[in-house]
Order: structure tokens, then C-alpha cells, then sequence
């Protein structure tokens, strides 16, 4: 997904038991930022405006925003491990959660359905142009926020019009050059390459400048064996606890608040507000997995096919789960709330988050940036994503309903 300089966690030389604590770390971060997405979006109502879910539409941009921002933050070198697995999280299972690739293309099918022709392809480029314009926004925020974000080791030092920041700038390439950004050298190796390196390139420095370069490679090696260990500060593990925190109360609450309060649904009783909430964390959080484990495709002919396989299997079961949904009178206990309640949860909730809108968004605006792909690959990639999960998802409502038609 582009140059960043976030790690591998994988590929650390790490103890076995510090493997396993961030084995550990990565499953307790993922499942916290899903369950906090999963408690925001259950309590948004959708609000419609020409029969176009503007609720949905929201998450969408909001969650491309999201995914922009944390981008940025995601290839700072030189972060606390923990911050690396807590970036990962928020734009994988919190993205993924808080926004939704298949509804998007389930809206766009219920606008047609409903007869509007012009709103359904508004519903859809309006969200993908809307999608594309925040998450730009949101990374431009955090390259002003933190700008060491956008420096770009192919930087020309030209561009550099201070002596020191040029040197500086030198010292991170030959960092760069010899690994230690990915930690794989000891201090001893990396300062004797570096040294190696400076010689090569500035020559015969003056004695001061020799010293600030040392200066700062003493800072950045020690910046590296710092952040290198994968333990959480004080800071993370209470934002971590936080996290954790909104849901466990919220499911406290909904025991006790009168169902009235609850403006996104229309519950009998505190009983089935709470059971709606946990068959909702439940497929999203579920869903998430699922669509990290099948979203972990490499890069093919510079498409991700990892996102484009989520996505259409969203749509997928999307239609599927429309017509359960619509022939349930046929299933055993298929005229009870409870399964309706379980069959639409799955359709929002489940596919919801197991496609990933902001990967798309993101996938798509990656290849966009890259010098190495040419543009007609990003316009493909999203061709790809919009055309074949439309016809997918048409594919699958109508041919349940041709089928059916004959019975």
C-alpha cells in the first residue's frame, strides 16, 4: 500500500515471547478499535434526503478521512511499536467497520429499484468524489499537524537551503540505505556503514560538522532501540482501557436507559436493545477479521486484489442475505423479530465490515500518489471495485428473484 515506513511486525528479531506479546498486542488493539466503531455506528440513525441514505453516505467520507489522516501518521519513522500496531488498527478495523463498501453498492440498487435514476449514480460518484475529496483533507491535516510526515527520503537536497538540514537530511538516507529505519543492525554495524557512507559522500567534513552528524546519528540509532520494543507505554495502555470502556458502558446503559432514548431503532424492551447490540458487535467485529484475513492479497498487476475479493464477496452475501431476508417465512422461526433482526444486523453490520470502503479509497489514492504506477491503473483499479460490484450484487438479487418466480 505505497512507501510507508511503517514496520512489519512479523519480521522483527524479536524474542518468542515478545512474538507472542505482539501477536497479543495487534488482536487486543484490532478488537478494541472494531468494537468502538461498532458502538458508534449502532447508535447513528439514518437520515434520508431523496431517498438516499445521507447516515451511510457520512460514514463513508467521514471514514476515508479518518483512513487519510492516520495514513500520514502511519510512515513518521522512528515511532513507539505500539503506536505503529494502534495506526494499523484505527485504519484497518476501525475503517473498516465505520464504513462500508457493499451498502454503498446495496443503495445505489434500492435508488434504482425505487425509480430514481439520476439519484442512484448521484448516491454513488457523489459518495466516491466526496470519499476521495476528505481523505485528501484529512492527510493534508496531519502533514500540517505533523509535517516530519511528508518528508520524503527521495527528496533532492537541492530543496534543502539550510547546511545543517542538509546534513541531517544525508544522515537519514545513509539510515535509510543500511536498514536501520527496519531494524535489522546492531548500533556497532550501523554507525561503522554510515561512517562508511559519510566519507563516500561529503568528503572531508570539518570537524564540526563531523560532530553534529554524529550527534544525530547517536540521536537516531537511539530513537531506533527505543521504539523498537514492543511493551506499551503508560499513554497507549490508557488509551487503550478507554477504548474498551465506551462499549462495556454503553452495554450497561442500555439495561437501564428507556428504549426511547434509543433514536436509531425502534426496540420493545431494554431485553432486545441489548441483544440488537450485541448481534451488532458481533457480525462487526467478525466481519472485520474476516476481511483482514481475506483482504491480505499482495499487489497484482498494481491492483489490490485483496480489497477488490472483500468487496465483491460483500456483495455478495449482501444479496444473498436481501433474499433470506425476503423468503424467511420459509426458514424455520424465520417469522420472528429475532431473526429478522439477525439477517438485517448481518446485511449492515457483518458485510458492512468485512468490505472495506476506505481501503478502496485508500488502495485507489495510493496508486494515485505513486511516481511508479501510471494513473490509468488507479481509474482501473476503481473500475474494477465499482463495475464488478454492482453487476455482482444485480446478479445475485435478480437471479434468486427469476428463480422464485417460477416456483
Amino acid at each position: 500500500m505505497g512507501d510507508k515506513a511503517n514496520v512489519n511486525f512479523r519480521s522483527l528479531p524479536l524474542g518468542l515471547s515478545e512474538r507472542m506479546f505482539t501477536e497479543i498486542s495487534i488482536f487486543i488493539w484490532e478488537l478494541g478499535m472494531a468494537l468502538l466503531a461498532a458502538t458508534i455506528v449502532f447508535w447513528l440513525p439514518n437520515i434520508y434526503l431523496l431517498d438516499m441514505n445521507l447516515t451511510s453516505i457520512a460514514e463513508n467520507v467521514i471514514g476515508a478521512g479518518i483512513n487519510g489522516y492516520i495514513s500520514a501518521f502511519e510512515e513518521v519513522r522512528y515511532q513507539y511499536f505500539q503506536t505503529y500496531i494502534m495506526y494499523s488498527a484505527a485504519s484497518g478495523a476501525f475503517c473498516s467497520v465505520f464504513t462500508t463498501f457493499g451498502n454503498m453498492i446495496e443503495d445505489t440498487y434500492r435508488l434504482l429499484y425505487l425509480g430514481y435514476p439520476w439519484t442512484s449514480p448521484l448516491n454513488l460518484v457523489g459518495t466516491c468524489v466526496l470519499a476521495f475529496l476528505v481523505y485528501y483533507i484529512g492527510r493534508w491535516a496531519a502533514l500540517k499537524y505533523k509535517p516530519s510526515a511528508s518528508k520524503s527520503l527521495a527528496e533532492s537536497l537541492e530543496k534543502l537551503d539550510n547546511h545543517d538540514r542538509r546534513l541531517r537530511f544525508q544522515m537519514d538516507r545513509d539510515l535509510e540505505a543500511t536498514d536501520v529505519a527496519m531494524f535489522s543492525l546492531d548500533t556497532v554495524g550501523a554507525r561503522q556503514q554510515v561512517r562508511a557512507r559519510q566519507g563516500r559522500v561529503f568528503g572531508n567534513l570539518s570537524s564540526t560538522d563531523q560532530v553534529k552528524l554524529n550527534e544525530h546519528l547517536a540521536v537516531q540509532i537511539d530513537k531506533r532501540d527505543r521504539h523498537v520494543s514492543p511493551w506499551p507505554k503508560k499513554r497507549q495502555i490508557a488509551l487503550l482501557l478507554l477504548i474498551y470502556v465506551i462499549p462495556a458502558t454503553n452495554l450497561i446503559l442500555f439495561h437501564v436507559i428507556p428504549v426511547s432514548w434509543y433514536i436509531a431503532g425502534a426496540p420493545k424492551d431494554n431485553r432486545e436493545l441489548v441483544d440488537t447490540f450485541l448481534i451488532s458487535c458481533m457480525w462487526n467485529v467478525s466481519g472485520a477479521f474476516v476481511g483482514k484475513y481475506l483482504g491480505s492479497n499482495p499487489v497484482k498487476s498494481n491492483v489490490h486484489w485483496g480489497t477488490f475479493r472483500v468487496n465483491i464477496l460483500s456483495c455478495i452475501l449482501i444479496g444473498t442475505a436481501h433474499n433470506i431476508l425476503l423468503y424467511r417465512h420459509y426458514f424455520p422461526g424465520g417469522d420472528t423479530r429475532l431473526f429478522a433482526i439477525i439477517c438485517q444486523r448481518f446485511i449492515s453490520d457483518f458485510c458492512g465490515s468485512e468490505s472495506s470502503f476506505a481501503g478502496f479509497i485508500s488502495d485507489t489514492m495510493t496508486l494515485i500518489r505513486s511516481p511508479a504506477v501510471k494513473k490509468r491503473i488507479a481509474v482501473r483499479n476503481f473500475i474494477y471495485n465499482i463495475s464488478s460490484g454492482v453487476a455482482i450484487f444485480l446478479f445475485v438479487v435478480f437471479s434468486v428473484g427469476f428463480v422464485t418466480s417460477y416456483r
